[in-house]
């Protein structure tokens, strides 16, 4: 009788050792590295951004359009006991400021410097190159400088100078330097439809695209012009408004030339920039073969910036690609409040158009943007920015986006299980109410036994 109550406790006890422990310590664990990464999967954001490095030295491949931060600073002194014959000497007189670094957020900006000889210094900043909206002042003279000006507003373009004055009343006023603030996802407009295409047959002019996969999407507006494209949902003639992903436009001249502006509006009454595509009406007799428009180059004082959601802004220039990722949109923005009816066209390396987006005012920011839907294979794509000067087609900006994939992993949250979600302190009681339902059930089998 004793060797057969041993025996039983040490069947519970080993039941508890190498069954309940296991399970109340695996419960209690899996629940918390759930948590984890589902948490990691809510803050991930990529950031990595190549181009200007900020650094202060104007290397090979920045210039003073993609870095001006860099090369519109004056080089570092020379180290002492003095330097080539062609150095700048460090007097009072000669005050300069270099090592300029920027770091934007979404609602504030630092700016970090060094300068030639120890000053106190001014920051200005505003919307503007007149710099009005506020001043930073310093009361310490300093070599390393660095300040922070606050209350910014998101994706907003900030010029701002420096003044430096030394101990003997000299004045150093550098011109003025911009920086954006990031942007935040909510002051972007709605997405574009994609691989908008257009072919002319007997029936007419057939228009296709893929509506945006937003869950906020409503429907596509399409606006038909006679002599460009405009980037504006309520100009032109209305021909389409739906949710389908084809329209047929019947109403049209054989041998005319058409201009389609499809926008997408979601559910709260939002445009997207809208994509532009041109076709020729079908006619059944030979139409004179019209001439085709070669556009002009010229230079404008405007400089457009490309970004793309919680990523930092870069000039657009065809001196250096700027790099992109795959996955999200990327937005070309002009810092101009008012401005033609513009629009931008993509090609790829085998010279293919992948799309024509137009400008489209976007009253969060105040200025004209463009919404390039996602580019989803790799390499090095062309940018051309049209505009129709004195109703000529005239090239005003060119540059190369570099898209790269996007290595952001994604982290699916796990299915809910109520074994996983229970408190260590309900395990416990479980594992308490199995242990007494073991010592009843061999208690009562060992009386049965005793009774035979």
């Amino acid at each position: 009788m004793k060797i057969y109550a041993q025996r039983e406790f040490r069947i519970i006890f080993l039941v508890f050792i190498f069954v309940i422990l296991p399970f109340s310590f695996f419960c209690s664990n899996v629940p918390l590295a759930y948590a984890q990464l589902n948490q990691s999967n809510d803050i991930q954001v990529q950031l990595d951004v190549g181009g200007c490095n900020n650094n202060g030295i104007c290397e090979s491949d920045e210039n003073a359009l993609s870095c001006p931060v860099d090369c519109a600073v004056v080089t570092p002194p020379p180290p002492s006991g003095g330097g080539s014959s062609g150095s700048r000497p460090i007097t009072p007189e000669n005050i300069f400021i270099y090592n300029l670094s920027i770091q934007p957020n979404f609602l504030s900006s630092v700016i970090y410097w060094n300068s030639s000889v120890s000053v106190i210094s001014a920051v200005k900043w505003g919307e503007t190159t007149e710099v009005k909206e506020g001043v930073l002042r310093s009361v310490i003279f300093a070599r390393n400088h660095k300040m922070e000006i606050i209350n910014l507003k998101p994706g907003t373009m900030y010029f701002f100078t420096i003044e430096s004055q030394s101990a003997d009343g000299r004045i150093n006023l550098n011109p003025p330097i911009y920086f954006f603030t990031k942007f935040l996802k909510d002051t972007t407009f709605p997405l574009n439809p994609r691989n908008v295409k257009a072919f002319s047959d007997i029936s007419g002019i057939n228009i296709s695209w893929e509506n945006p996969p937003d869950n906020n999407f409503s429907y596509i507006r399409i606006m038909r012009h006679e002599d460009r494209f405009r980037g504006d949902p309520f100009l032109g003639k209305l021909v389409y408004e739906g949710s389908a992903e084809k329209f047929l436009d019947k109403n049209v001249v054989p041998g005319k030339k058409y201009f389609y502006s499809l926008f997408s509006r979601d559910k709260q009454g939002n445009f997207s920039s809208g994509v532009g595509v041109s076709e020729t009406a079908y006619s059944p007799t030979e139409v004179p073969i019209q001439e085709i428009e070669t556009p002009l180059k010229i230079s404008i004082s405007e400089v457009l910036f490309v970004h793309q959601y919680n990523q930092l802004v870069e000039p657009l220039t065809n001196v250096k690609p700027v790099p992109v990722n795959n996955l999200e949109s990327t937005v070309v923005d002009i810092n101009s409040k008012t401005m033609p009816d513009d629009w931008l066209e993509v090609k790829n390396e085998k010279g293919e158009i992948m799309g024509q987006y137009l400008f489209s005012f976007n009253k969060d920011s105040g200025r004209y943007q463009s919404v390039i839907s996602p580019l989803e294979k790799t390499g090095i794509y062309e940018v051309k920015i049209y505009r129709y000067k004195d109703d000529v087609l005239t090239i005003i900006s060119e540059g190369l986006l570099k898209v790269k994939e996007n290595t952001t992993l994604k982290i699916e949250k796990p299915p809910k299980n109520i074994f996983l979600n229970l408190n260590n302190y309900y395990l416990y009681i479980i594992s308490f109410f199995f242990l007494l339902f073991l010592l009843i059930f061999f208690s009562k089998h060992r009386q049965k036994n005793q009774q035979k």
